[in-house]
Protein backbone atom coordinates (compact mmCIF):
# COMPACT_ATOMS: atom_id res chain seq x y z
CA UNK A 1 0.00 0.00 0.00
CA UNK A 2 1.39 3.19 -1.09
CA UNK A 3 1.05 6.18 0.74
CA UNK A 4 2.19 9.07 -2.01
CA UNK A 5 -0.86 11.51 -3.06
CA UNK A 6 0.34 13.29 -6.18
CA UNK A 7 -1.61 14.88 -8.91
CA UNK A 8 -1.69 13.78 -12.84
CA UNK A 9 1.98 16.00 -13.56
CA UNK A 10 3.54 15.16 -10.59
CA UNK A 11 3.16 11.06 -11.93
CA UNK A 12 4.63 12.15 -15.13
CA UNK A 13 7.33 13.83 -13.73
CA UNK A 14 7.82 10.74 -10.93
CA UNK A 15 7.56 8.17 -14.00
CA UNK A 16 10.80 9.80 -15.54
CA UNK A 17 12.41 10.03 -11.76
CA UNK A 18 11.67 6.24 -11.17
CA UNK A 19 13.21 5.35 -15.06
CA UNK A 20 16.79 7.60 -13.89
CA UNK A 21 17.21 5.07 -11.13
CA UNK A 22 16.36 2.17 -13.42
CA UNK A 23 18.87 3.44 -15.97
CA UNK A 24 21.56 4.88 -13.14
CA UNK A 25 23.64 1.86 -13.52
CA UNK A 26 23.28 1.56 -17.22
CA UNK A 27 21.72 -1.69 -17.16
CA UNK A 28 17.92 -1.26 -17.34
CA UNK A 29 16.44 -4.22 -17.87
CA UNK A 30 12.91 -6.07 -17.83
CA UNK A 31 12.44 -6.12 -13.68
CA UNK A 32 12.98 -2.47 -13.23
CA UNK A 33 10.36 -1.91 -16.15
CA UNK A 34 7.47 -3.95 -14.25
CA UNK A 35 8.60 -2.39 -10.42
CA UNK A 36 7.77 0.80 -12.24
CA UNK A 37 5.09 0.76 -13.62
CA UNK A 38 3.65 -1.50 -10.91
CA UNK A 39 4.37 1.19 -8.45
CA UNK A 40 2.78 3.98 -11.07
CA UNK A 41 -0.13 1.57 -10.97
CA UNK A 42 -0.14 1.82 -7.47
CA UNK A 43 -0.55 5.34 -7.68
CA UNK A 44 -3.70 5.92 -9.88
CA UNK A 45 -7.43 5.20 -8.64
CA UNK A 46 -8.35 2.76 -11.10
CA UNK A 47 -4.68 1.47 -11.76
CA UNK A 48 -4.57 2.78 -15.41
CA UNK A 49 -1.77 4.74 -16.03
CA UNK A 50 -2.73 8.03 -17.83
CA UNK A 51 -2.03 8.04 -21.24
CA UNK A 52 1.18 10.74 -20.99
CA UNK A 53 2.77 8.34 -18.21
CA UNK A 54 2.58 5.25 -20.81
CA UNK A 55 4.34 7.89 -23.28
CA UNK A 56 6.46 9.15 -21.05
CA UNK A 57 7.79 5.38 -20.10
CA UNK A 58 8.12 4.20 -23.81
CA UNK A 59 9.89 7.72 -25.01
CA UNK A 60 12.35 8.49 -22.08
CA UNK A 61 15.66 9.50 -23.17
CA UNK A 62 18.02 9.08 -19.61
CA UNK A 63 21.05 11.56 -22.00
CA UNK A 64 18.67 13.98 -21.97
CA UNK A 65 16.26 13.78 -18.68
CA UNK A 66 17.21 16.78 -16.33
CA UNK A 67 16.81 14.71 -12.74
CA UNK A 68 17.01 18.14 -10.95
CA UNK A 69 14.72 19.89 -13.36
CA UNK A 70 11.95 17.58 -12.79
CA UNK A 71 12.39 17.21 -9.11
CA UNK A 72 12.48 21.23 -8.37
CA UNK A 73 8.98 20.83 -9.68
CA UNK A 74 7.94 18.43 -7.17
CA UNK A 75 7.66 20.52 -3.95
CA UNK A 76 7.74 17.49 -1.90
CA UNK A 77 7.23 17.68 2.06
CA UNK A 78 9.30 15.51 4.05
CA UNK A 79 7.12 12.89 4.44
CA UNK A 80 6.51 12.66 0.53
CA UNK A 81 10.28 12.58 0.34
CA UNK A 82 10.40 9.95 2.41
CA UNK A 83 8.15 7.99 0.20
CA UNK A 84 9.80 8.49 -3.23
CA UNK A 85 13.19 7.45 -1.65
CA UNK A 86 11.21 3.71 -1.12
CA UNK A 87 10.04 4.00 -4.46
CA UNK A 88 13.77 4.52 -5.81
CA UNK A 89 15.09 1.88 -3.58
CA UNK A 90 12.47 -0.25 -5.10
CA UNK A 91 13.46 0.20 -8.55
CA UNK A 92 16.97 0.08 -8.05
CA UNK A 93 16.93 -3.22 -6.16
CA UNK A 94 14.55 -4.75 -8.64
CA UNK A 95 17.73 -6.17 -10.46
CA UNK A 96 19.21 -7.35 -7.06
CA UNK A 97 21.84 -4.95 -7.54
CA UNK A 98 22.03 -2.18 -5.46
CA UNK A 99 25.55 -0.58 -7.03
CA UNK A 100 27.44 3.01 -6.42
CA UNK A 101 25.52 4.93 -9.10
CA UNK A 102 22.54 4.21 -7.87
CA UNK A 103 23.59 5.21 -4.87
CA UNK A 104 24.62 8.74 -6.22
CA UNK A 105 21.66 8.89 -8.57
CA UNK A 106 19.30 8.42 -5.34
CA UNK A 107 21.35 11.00 -3.82
CA UNK A 108 21.07 13.76 -6.71
CA UNK A 109 17.09 12.81 -6.77
CA UNK A 110 16.83 13.67 -2.54
CA UNK A 111 19.50 17.28 -2.88
CA UNK A 112 17.17 17.94 -5.74
CA UNK A 113 13.98 17.45 -3.65
CA UNK A 114 15.65 19.57 -0.83
CA UNK A 115 16.25 16.76 1.51
CA UNK A 116 18.42 16.53 4.46
CA UNK A 117 20.87 13.63 4.37
CA UNK A 118 19.34 11.76 7.60
CA UNK A 119 16.32 11.65 5.09
CA UNK A 120 17.68 9.40 2.80
CA UNK A 121 20.99 8.04 4.26
CA UNK A 122 19.16 4.42 4.54
CA UNK A 123 18.27 3.64 0.86
CA UNK A 124 22.17 4.84 -0.20
CA UNK A 125 25.30 3.02 0.02
CA UNK A 126 28.61 5.30 0.94
CA UNK A 127 31.69 4.26 -0.68
CA UNK A 128 34.87 4.48 1.97
CA UNK A 129 38.02 5.17 0.48
CA UNK A 130 40.63 2.75 3.08
CA UNK A 131 44.18 3.55 2.46
CA UNK A 132 45.70 0.26 3.27
CA UNK A 133 48.88 -0.26 5.39
CA UNK A 134 52.20 0.14 3.97
CA UNK A 135 53.60 -3.25 3.12
CA UNK A 136 56.96 -4.56 5.09
CA UNK A 137 59.88 -3.88 3.73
Amino acid sequence: MNTLKIDSDQLSILAEVLLGAAYADADYDGREAEVITEILSDLVKDGQLPEEVEMKLTSFDEGTFDVEGACETLHFNASQRHAVFGLLARVVEADDVHDLSESMYITRVAKALGAKPQEYSEYVVEFIEVTPPPLPN
